[in-house]
């Protein structure tokens, strides 16, 4: 940090300037917070796996659909 009447170097927390006794005016600088973590990706990344899962649970249904069907037109209409 630096004086800005008389440009001396000072010390980090000065209250005045070693050089010309100026008042050495501090602002409060706010604390630093951490990058933020989105939700909206965490939920994305579930998003896809529970998409996955579904895909994978419509698609052995659909097979088993699909050889039950064909089973009942191998063995022909049922007689009762």
């Amino acid at each position: 940090m630096f004086c800005k009447h008389c440009r001396i170097k000072l010390p980090d927390g000065a209250g005045f300037c070693t050089g010309c006794g100026a008042k050495i005016e501090t602002r409060p600088t706010a604390p630093r917070l951490a990058s933020p973590v989105y939700c909206g990706e965490l939920n994305n990344k579930r998003h896809k796996n529970g998409m996955g899962a579904l895909m994978l649970l419509v698609s052995i249904l659909l097979i088993l659909l699909g050889i039950g069907h064909m089973a009942l037109a191998v063995a022909g209409p049922l007689r009762v």
